[in-house]
């Protein structure tokens, strides 16, 4: 991130230049001067690249299926795609939010602290507009949002924020959750001013309407997961996707459903004639010996070999051996 300039330098270097102290854009230094400059450590950086990398991704992972999302939810097309992955100050994000805007204040559990998700009223309304039956195209006069823009916007805020925890899931479970929203960045003091925080800017293009969301990520927030910010735990992520726990709801489910089980002899081919003149009393011989298993079908698939027995007069197989699926004849 480029160097930002306080309030004392600025004023040193407009001094410098009414002096006439500034010679081609350089300070001019005595003879002899080493050529250093203080370090403020109030400016050092939080966030390693290798981390700042890792979010990129996550976050590339994110506006691709949310672009998908927009894009069934509005009817449109819809694309999202990231800007820019920098640290800032928490309070010099706060105080570049235009107004109105739309800022969405969500709690990521189990973390703590308070993430911010912000649209701009352009995108904000160009939702609303596609969601209405129109057009995203947004055009008027800067206004404040109603009630109903907000009733609205929670419902793709959630969408928003299932996608959000989706694309999460690699590097830590976060069941994000929104809390309020605001049109004022004066309410949305959630963490100190000279916080490092992670601003996530992305691009939009919904129709006519092309601006920028962005979400800010305290490094507070971030510190309990911050040594899995790193390409080794995306990739080993990565690797574990596919080795989730049980559903236990999912289990449940299986558990109870009802199937049916069908135990047959060999098949045994007759002509239709002979089937035909049959009556009772006549024997049908189905060359299936006593010691040769039964089939035992699920659902018309053959899964199990058997063997035939007697339990108190009642007749009954015994399982011998799976069938699996490469072994069905």
């Amino acid at each position: 991130m480029s160097n930002v300039l306080s309030q004392s330098e600025i004023d040193a270097l407009l001094n410098s230049l009414n002096l006439g102290d500034i010679d081609d854009g350089a300070v001019k230094r005595k003879e002899g001067e080493p050529d250093v400059r203080p370090y403020d450590f109030r400016t050092a950086n939080k966030f390693s690249k290798d981390q700042i990398r890792t979010l990129r991704t996550i976050f590339d992972n994110f506006t691709s299926v949310l672009s998908t999302r927009l894009t069934g939810l509005l009817r449109t097309m819809c694309q999202v795609s990231v800007a820019s992955v920098e640290e800032r100050l928490f309070g010099e994000f706060n105080n570049s939010i235009p107004e109105p805007t739309m800022i969405a204040v969500i709690t990521a559990s189990p973390l703590k602290g308070n993430v911010l998700y912000q649209m701009s009223s352009s995108v904000v309304y160009g939702i609303i507009g596609r969601l209405f039956g129109g057009e995203a195209d947004y055009s008027g006069e800067i206004k404040s949002f109603s009630e109903i823009d907000f009733a609205v916007m929670r419902n793709v805020l959630y969408e928003c924020l299932d996608v959000f925890d989706t694309a999460w899931e690699k590097v830590a479970v976060l069941h994000a959750k929104l809390e309020r929203i605001e049109t004022s960045p004066q309410f949305t003091q959630v963490t100190a001013a000279n916080e490092p925080s992670a601003i996530i800017t992305m691009n939009v293009h919904i129709d006519n309407v092309e601006d920028l969301m962005t979400i800010c990520i305290p490094h507070v927030l971030l510190q309990p997961i911050a040594k899995k910010l790193n390409s080794i735990a995306w990739t080993i992520g990565e690797n574990r996707s596919g080795d989730q726990e049980p559903n236990p709801v999912l289990e449940s489910y299986v558990f109870s459903t009802v199937v049916n089980l069908k135990a047959r002899l060999k098949s045994e081919r007759v002509q239709m004639s002979d089937l035909l003149a049959m009556k009772v009393g006549d024997v049908l011989c189905t060359h299936h010996r006593i010691k040769d298993p039964v089939f035992v079908d699920v659902e018309d698939i053959c899964k199990f070999r058997a063997v035939l027995g007697v339990d108190h007069q009642d007749r009954v197989v015994q399982i011998a051996k799976i069938i699996k699926e490469q072994d069905i004849e």
